[in-house]
């Protein structure tokens, strides 16, 4: 199956989709859009929505897997920002990642996640200091 950028359009109607591989390296992009230039916790971030069911996590688990050696307010405040960091990076497909007060989600719709572990390990090359959710 293809993935190029009218199959991924026609998978959320005409609003733009987040295309993730996370196998054999992580990349995220817009629709057929280049690459994005994420930090690794970003990556980390957007990958455990991605993958996890319903694709929403609790922010309680978020800060614990990405930053648990941070006090809880530390943890707050980066998780904050790395959220925010992430909408601006994914610019028009921002409206994509949601969250509330205790959880944070992806739209399923607006989400297409390809490949499989043919083209690589899970996460590979992620390093995360830090972040014993991902060891």
């Amino acid at each position: 199956m293809s993935d190029g950028p009218s199959m991924v359009r026609e998978a959320s109607g005409s609003r733009p989709c987040v295309v993730l591989r996370p196998f054999g390296g992580v990349s995220v992009r817009v629709d057929d859009g280049p690459a994005l230039s994420l930090p690794g916790k970003q990556q980390a971030l957007i990958a455990a929505l991605a993958l996890a069911p319903g694709m929403a996590r609790s922010r309680s688990w978020l800060r614990s897997a990405l930053w648990s050696d941070a006090t809880p307010e530390r943890a707050q405040s980066s998780l904050s920002t790395a959220l925010a960091e992430l909408r601006r990076a994914l610019g028009e497909a921002a409206d994509a990642l949601q969250a509330d007060r205790t959880q944070v989600r992806l739209h399923e719709p607006r989400v297409r996640i390809l490949g499989d572990a043919a083209d690589g390990p899970l996460l590979d090359g992620l390093d995360l200091r830090n972040a014993d959710g991902f060891e």
